[in-house]
This record gives structure tokens, sequence and C-alpha cells, in this order.
């Protein structure tokens, strides 16, 4: 087993050699586990990181601030969800991985319809590599829906009804890490330390081939239908909102690198999380969410609604417009109401009395190329609530399913002609005494040379068809300059 890190040039590094030979000395002398074996280096930023490590498995994630930006190659240890599995079972298997250690965090995700339709989930596919698994499976067959006949929903094999990941090595940009798991998983650590690609790299701004196809699913006329059927919905006083998303698949000339795509994208997007799922070198789940579902520390949580959406512009006085416009909105204000009074309701017999603080009103949230309404909530959690129970009561919010909720994704799951999978569900991460998850949105799935991206708009009274197509069309619009718009 080579001692030695080969840097992008294939040049052996010297700092390199030296990090590599003193972690794999400590990993075979380590005797208390967990252990998490680290060093600290000056080699790139994370994403330069991963996009040179050779592992077929690796994950982005950043926060909204950039306080938080890891990057992760290879798998530890692997959580993989029943069908039948409730989501608190599935953390708490995830909080015995990570327990021993105040460092260590799993990261992973559910499927958007988790907790409505258990039937209706992907099967896993084998990750393959030495790593610990949790058992579990979901599988996948046929769905149904009025706007065409039943379809293999396979784009979403890989990603079960909830999966998280341990990951082997670490970077936070100062810091590798390495974990090491038992007494018999050293072989396996020591072999992903032998493999790290040290540096320095020298990356050439990434470049997203071609794109020669769209489609878009439903198209305008499924999409005018849509918001038909919902407004007599909303007639009949059987919805007040649903949000109803569409997904845009574009056909390259040539398979897209998942990690150059997540790379623009966090150049793109700023005050969004930005996370990347790169299951292998054709798989990938990735984008850029404004949308905070939860952070936990210890008792005290944070969350927030976000609704009610306009467009950006370069123009000063015209973005200015564009913000009175959106605050003065009563059809945004009433979309925006109608999540803050979920959220209040949801998280009533989870709280201290007297402990939850809301925005007076709404605030406006400047992103790069979109603008929304926000209302951050704070929080004492019972000490007694878990975060399952979090994501069972916050999961989906109006703002990506509807309210109520129960008859929103019901009609979600007739109308929609496509499987959600990820798109606006939880993804995140769990640690001993922590966790935070983040909403899906702004989203892709990668299939080698295909993109498939996902968004969607709050329908409301008042809402009309052609509008809310430019809604959707003004969220992807990061994603469109980055692959090019035509």
């Amino acid at each position: 087993m080579s001692n030695s890190i080969v840097g992008i040039s294939g040049i052996s590094s010297p700092e390199g050699n030296a990090v590599v030979g003193d972690m794999q000395s400590r990993v075979r002398s380590c005797t208390t586990f967990p252990a998490v074996l680290t060093a600290e280096v000056s080699t790139a930023n994370v994403v330069s990181w991963a996009r040179h490590q050779t592992s077929p498995f690796k994950i982005l994630w950043t926060n909204r601030d950039r306080t938080d930006s890891i990057a992760a190659s290879g798998i530890a240890a692997e959580v993989v969800g029943d069908v039948d599995e409730s989501i608190q079972s599935v953390i708490s298997r995830c909080r015995a991985l990570v327990k021993g250690h105040a460092g260590l965090r799993a990261f992973g995700g559910f499927r958007f319809q988790t907790n409505t339709q258990k039937n209706d989930q992907t099967k896993v596919a084998g990750n393959g590599g030495n790593r610990h698994r949790s058992k579990g499976h979901g599988s996948n067959g046929q769905r149904s829906n009025a706007n065409g006949a039943a379809s293999h929903e396979d784009v979403w094999d890989g990603f079960a009804n909830a999966q998280f990941w341990l990951p082997r090595l670490t970077f936070d940009g100062k810091t590798i890490s390495c974990v090491v798991l038992d007494e018999a998983d050293k072989p396996a650590a020591l072999a992903a330390v032998a493999s790290l690609v040290y540096g320095p790299f020298k990356d050439p701004d990434p470049e997203i081939p071609a794109w020669t196809t769209r489609t878009n699913t439903p198209d305008k006329d499924g999409w005018t239908r849509n918001i038909g059927k919902a407004i007599e919905m909303f007639r009949r006083e059987l919805l007040e909102k649903i949000v109803l998303a569409r997904k845009a698949t574009f056909k390259f000339d040539s398979r897209v690198n998942a990690i150059d795509l997540a790379s623009r994208m966090a150049n793109a997007a700023f005050g969004c999380y930005q996370y990347c799922f790169h299951l292998d070198e054709q798989t990938a789940f990735v984008g850029a969410s404004p949308e905070r579902l939860f952070r936990r520390e210890a008792n005290t949580l944070f969350t927030e609604a976000v609704a009610g959406t306009r467009p950006r512009s370069e123009d000063a006085t015209e973005d200015r417009r564009l913000a009175d416009e959106l605050l003065s909105s009563e059809k945004d204000q009433l979309e925006h109401q109608i999540v803050r009074k979920s959220i209040r309701q949801q998280l009533h017999r989870c709280l201290e009395p007297d402990s939850l603080s809301v925005s007076n009103k709404p605030k406006l949230m400047p992103l790069s190329k979109t603008q929304h309404l926000c209302s951050v909530v704070k929080a004492t959690l019972h000490d007694s609530v878990s975060d399952g129970q979090l994501i069972e009561r916050l999961h989906p919010t109006p703002a990506v399913g509807g309210y109520p909720t129960g008859n929103a994704l019901s009609e979600i799951s007739r109308l929609e002609p496509f499987d959600r999978g990820w798109y606006a569900a939880p993804v995140g991460w769990i640690s001993r005494d922590a966790a935070e998850f983040a909403v899906a949105i702004r989203s892709g799935l990668l299939r080698g040379d295909e993109l498939s991206l996902y968004s969607g708009a709050g329908i409301v009274p008042g809402s009309d068809a052609d509008e809310e197509w430019n809604e959707v069309e003004h969220k992807l619009v990061n994603f469109m300059n980055i692959i090019g718009n035509r």
C-alpha cells in the first residue's frame, strides 16, 4: 500500500506524503472508536478537493451564509430506510452511528412522499465499496395519474425512501478528517487515506456540455389544465393552497460532471444552501435552496416561512419596484400567511410555553435572481421532542405542498405526471447534539447526459396559469444561466 498522496499533476506532494503517512500510522494505532483522525492542511477549496478525489461517491454541503462548507469522499457507513420505517427510526439509527463523537455528521435526506405514499418508493441501488451498511430497501413500481398512463419512475433509483451516509473522508477547507468505526474498519480506512488526492489543484473554469433538447413535464397545456383543476378545488373549499411543480428535462451531447455543475451553482446562487449527493459517475442530486426546514441546536429550534416570489432586476429602480410589488401583493401575502399559520399549528405541542417568536411581518429574502417573502421563527423545544417529530410536523410545508396538507398531497400525486423523489424533501445532516435540514427545491437530478430540473409555484385563489408558469421559469434561472438559455 502506497504512503504517498498524488497531486493532480501526478507529482507526489511532500506535505501530502507527510499527512497521509501520519494519518495511516494513527489509523493503525487507534484503539478507541469511533475514531476521527484529523490533519490540518492548506490544499484547496472544498469543491476543488471533491472534484479530484477518486471515490465515485461524494457529497458537497454548504449552509446559506457559507460558514459551514463540507466536501466528503467515500462511505464509512450507510443507513437506508425501509419502506415502512418511521422517520424517527431512521434518525435514531443515524444518531447511533454518530453519538460516539461530537464531530461526526451523517448527511442525506428523505423522499418527498415518505409519509403519504409508502407504497410508492424507489428501490435502493447498491453503491458498492467496502463499508458498513444498515439493512433496508425500498421498492418502486408503477404509478399512474390524471395526466397519462402508468409509467416506471426509475429515474430515482439509488435514492431511497430515506438514506444517510457517514462519509469516510471529509474536508472543510482547512482540515481533512478520516472516520474509523471499529477495529474491523481499519483496512477500509487505510485504503481511503492511501487514495487521497492532495494537490495543489489547478482547476480551469468548469465547462458544461451543450444541451440539445428540452422536455417540459407537464407541457404548457397540461400545466394550464392543472391550474384550472386547482382553482376548482378552491371554489369547492377543498384546498386553500396547492404547490404544483414542473420538471424540465435536458439532454446533453455528453455526460455532465455533477461536481462541475455544483461548482457553477455555488458561484451563481448566493444566500442558498448548496448540496450535491454524488452517488456515482452517472448519478447525482444537486441544488441550491433558499429555504431552511429547520436547524436544531440542543433544545433551540430555528425555522422559517418562505413563500411569495418575484424576480430580481439588474436595474435598481426596477428591482425596488418588484420588491414593493411583492410586499404589497394580496395574492403573495395570502400564500405567505398560509405557511406562517401552518408552522404555528404544527409546532404548537412541541414548544415550551410562550417560547415561540415569529417575525411581526414578512421581510424580503433577496437572492441572486429571485426574491421571496420570509418570516423567521425561533422557539424552545420540549425535552421530549425528536428530530423525527419535527420533520413529520414541518414537512412538507405549505410552501412546497399546500394547505390543508393531506388534501394537497393527494392532489399533487394525482395531478403531477412525475415522481418528485427527493425534490422538495428534507436534505441535510444529523450530529450527536444537532441537526439541520434544507428543503430541496431549485434542484436537479443528473443521470449521465440527462438533467431533470424541478421547481414549483404556489397556487392560491387568484393565481394565473401564465404567471405561475413564468414564476417557475424564474426559479430555474440560476440553472439556466449555467447550462445556457436558448
